[in-house]
């Protein structure tokens, strides 16, 4: 996938998670540590575009995105089973 458009937009259903974010001062010889939490994407447009081969973004219906790696049913463990399925159908 390498529109630019699309990548942006599935980044935008993938979601964004808490960054927290810290910086410190010194004033009047004292030190101030302030803490704020930032939104940040999960995956953004150029990581989704480099995603390995292999891999893949589901969405399944009523929960967050999953990161994943689909198994080819020639390679699963049912593989004997579909081809079986597969020829008798045919």
């Amino acid at each position: 996938m390498d529109e630019t458009a699309d990548l942006h937009r599935l980044s935008d259903l993938i979601g964004t998670a808490p960054r927290l974010a810290r910086s410190a001062s010194v004033s009047a010889g004292r030190r101030t540590v302030t803490r704020t939490e930032q939104r940040e994407p999960i995956l953004t447009p150029a990581e989704l575009r480099e995603l390995p081969m292999g891999r893949a973004v589901l969405f399944p219906s009523g929960t967050p995105a999953v990161l994943t790696q689909p198994v080819p049913w020639r390679d699963g463990p049912h593989a004997t089973e579909v081809r079986a399925a597969l020829v008798g159908a045919a």
